[in-house]
């Protein structure tokens, strides 16, 4: 199972996101005082005082979800139709990844005037990681093609 690239590339892609849950992935500075940042469970004040905790679950289970997708389509080497519509659906996944990094930086302090974002490092890590299950699709779709030239030999 693991003897095969595309599984090696989604164990990669996979454990690749762990990273999002270990670092922040923007920061959001609100006033000179007051700077926000955004990991995979909340957006909380790094320095100052006056703001909440803003939970951000939505991102932390589509980021479970992502995850849990790429450990199953490893072990589903045998069926690998459905393991190549997985890795079709991680893809887009991990890039709604993105789009909810960008949605709760840009819009969740959106009444507040002279609010600045930067996204750090990590913002590119779903990037990677859908270039990698991209890179294990194309792998899996040439084990297929060769499996279904054996059968027309046959």
């Amino acid at each position: 199972m693991l003897q095969r690239i595309q599984s090696v590339l989604l164990l990669a892609a996979t454990s690749l996101l762990i990273v999002l849950f270990r670092n922040p992935v923007s920061r959001i500075s609100v006033t000179d005082q007051l700077i926000m940042e955004m990991n995979a469970f909340k957006i909380y004040a790094l320095s100052g005082t006056g703001a909440d905790t803003i939970s951000v679950w939505p991102f932390t289970v589509l980021l479970v979800i992502v995850m849990l997708i790429g450990i199953i389509s490893i072990f589903l080497h045998k069926r690998r139709t459905l393991q190549m519509r997985l890795c079709m659906y991680n893809i887009f996944l991990m890039l709604g990844l993105v789009g909810l990094i960008w949605y709760f930086t840009k819009f969740t302090l959106n009444d507040l005037e002279g609010v600045q974002t930067a996204f750090l490092w990590p913002i590119v890590i779903p990037f990677i990681s859908s270039v990698f299950t991209y890179l294990a699709l194309k792998y899996i779709q040439r084990d297929d093609a060769l499996v279904k030239s054996y059968d027309r030999l046959r």
